[in-house]
């Protein structure tokens, strides 16, 4: 998400539009905020939705995936996943872990911007959603 929105001015100005602070009228509201971690500096956080459920959601321009836990794939995203489909990734710490597989064209809402995006689900993640 941090390569497309590098390298797409429309969207970085429709991201940035709409993140703008405006009277409160009828537009759903988005909130954003930015934790400073100990080991990895800044991490954005953003409340997303999908299905109408919420999923909080962290924004890692560092990273090349999208994962989404076990849990939350089971439990508000309910897809099916392609278990052929499953690679292994290295963490910013140095380890490495084993994704289960791909669920395909999630869709996902953040205010008024919606989109679909593949989701690599992993069982021993420290968060909700990490797109990548």
């Amino acid at each position: 998400m941090g390569e497309l929105l590098g390298t797409s001015r429309e969207l970085s100005g429709i991201l940035a539009n709409t993140i703008k602070p405006r009277p409160l009228g009828n537009e759903p509201k988005i909130e954003a905020h930015s934790v400073w971690t100990k080991t990895r500096g800044l991490l954005i956080k953003l409340a997303m939705h999908c299905d109408g459920q919420a999923i909080n959601a962290i924004i890692d321009t560092g990273s090349q995936l999208n994962i989404v836990n076990k849990h939350i794939w089971k439990t508000i995203i309910n897809r099916p996943i392609d278990i052929a489909k499953s690679v292994s990734m290295n963490d910013a710490n140095g380890g490495e872990g084993k994704l289960r597989g791909l669920v395909q064209n999630v869709p996902l809402n953040c205010g008024g911007v919606s989109t679909q995006v593949n989701l690599f689900v992993g069982d021993h993640v420290p968060f909700s959603l990490l797109l990548g």
